[in-house]
């Protein structure tokens, strides 16, 4: 038989039990209605919940935000691309967007204010973009071109140009004296590429291996006209045509040709790949020029070398094959 005191602590243990029970279904009640009150308040608001294993997914993917597309339109009557009412969002572009240059015959200029970027840039057929006065311009996405691209120009003065990734080219890419036009991605198509220089170093730098293919690369006639890597180990993969004067190489680079290079001006074209040259294409003089092979060993395996009336000279370089 339990005491009065057994009977009292047994009811006492009963109560506290009943009170927690009761606590805990009024928590969960209360976490299901806020729950619920935050659902509706999404569901009103136009925007879905993401499941938490989603949102780790997405985070550990590391997944690129879509770029924000941003045309050109002139609307602010002048040619200046920091001017932010000449743009479809009525901003001046940044790397966050897709640059589009469409108009009829638009004629872009960036040379003066802020560097100019872009997450890719799109220049339609007939329009023209230059890039001059110093200024810069970072394409960290793809370029595709179909008009014109001057980087720097005749009286503008020079530019710097960087496209970080693929160039799709159908227009014409100009590089003018003084000017860079550094690359790390492939460039194909049809189009026309050119280094200008007339008297100081104008250059095309490999930041990476690049493939040339479908166009045309054209050396002015100039000495000062420079294709290299900015690491000696990066390398040009020529499957086009290479013609003109200056350095390829210039003791920065490796090269592969399954296209045609050739030294058609005067003051020659040498060719100084630190890291080796691998022909299976043509390499020619014409013209009466000369073509210079200096500290390169070349592999030439079913590839061709041609004086055609013109200079081949060797300078602490072999030919095998």
């Amino acid at each position: 038989m339990r005491t009065a005191s057994a009977r009292f602590v047994m009811s006492s243990i009963t109560l506290i039990c009943l009170v927690a029970i009761s606590c805990t279904f009024t928590g969960v009640a209360s976490a299901q209605s806020g729950g619920k009150s935050k659902r509706k308040a999404l569901r009103e608001s136009g925007l879905s919940p993401v499941p938490l294993a989603g949102r780790l997914a997405a985070a550990k993917s590391g997944a690129i935000p879509p770029l924000t597309a941003d045309s050109w339109t002139g609307s602010a009557g002048n040619d200046s691309w920091n001017t932010a009412g000449n743009w479809s969002l009525d901003a001046v572009p940044t790397s966050s967007d897709a640059v589009t240059i469409s108009t009829a015959s638009a004629n872009v200029d960036l040379y003066t204010g802020a560097v100019g970027a872009a997450g890719s840039l799109t220049i339609g057929s007939g329009d023209t973009l230059s890039v001059d006065m110093s200024e810069i311009l970072t394409d960290s996405g793809t370029l595709t071109n179909s008009g014109t691209l001057y980087v720097g120009t005749s009286t503008g003065g020079a530019g710097n140009v960087t496209i970080q990734g693929a160039t799709t080219n159908s227009g014409t890419i100009a590089v003018s004296n003084g000017s860079t036009l550094t690359v790390d991605g492939n460039i194909s198509g049809a189009g026309a590429l050119q280094l200008n220089s007339t008297s100081s170093g104008t250059a095309l730098v490999l930041s990476g291996n690049v493939t040339l293919s479908g166009g045309t690369l054209t050396l002015s006639n100039s000495s000062q006209n420079y294709i290299y890597g900015s690491n000696s180990l990066d390398q040009l993969t020529n499957e086009e045509t290479i013609s003109g004067a200056g350095q390829l190489g210039n003791g920065s680079m490796a090269l592969a040709n399954s296209g045609t290079i050739n030294a058609n001006a005067s003051p020659g074209l040498t060719i100084n790949a630190n890291e080796g040259f691998t022909n299976t294409g043509t390499v020619e003089a014409t013209g009466g020029n000369t073509l210079t092979l200096n500290s390169t060993n070349v592999t030439n395996t079913g590839g061709t070398f041609s004086a055609n009336a013109s200079i081949v000279t060797l300078n602490s370089s072999i030919i095998q094959g």
